[in-house]
């Protein structure tokens, strides 16, 4: 170890070693695969949570409903999805147009396969 010189302790982490660091520092993001007339499409959205996913799906206005099924489990996910043009925000940046389009989702349930 002493040819990587000096290492600093941050201390505001815990001390981890091995897994646990992994585990510690990973985001959980969860893969959600867009469903159309109840077969997979090629479109993937990642996020820690399905509200995430369909939020991303009704910005691009999929169809409604939102099927998302997430990977890994035997569930999928319905929204209800639109969109609304809405003024930015106040402390919005100056970049941003004076209308930006703002996505909402309503679940509508759980499906199992």
């Amino acid at each position: 170890m002493a040819q990587y010189g000096v290492f600093y302790t941050i201390h505001s982490y815990p001390d981890l070693t091995g897994e646990a660091v992994e585990d510690y520092f990973m985001s959980d993001k969860k893969y959600f695969v867009l469903m159309e007339n109840g077969k997979d499409t090629s479109q993937v959205f990642v996020s820690k949570q399905p509200r995430g996913a369909a939020l991303k799906a009704a910005t691009r206005e999929v169809p409604n409903p939102i099927q998302l099924r997430e990977r890994g489990t035997n569930r999928v996910h319905n929204f209800e999805g639109w969109t609304e043009i809405v003024d930015k925000p106040a402390n919005g940046p100056a970049w941003l147009p004076a209308k930006i389009k703002k996505a909402n989702v309503k679940k509508i349930g759980i499906t199992r396969l």
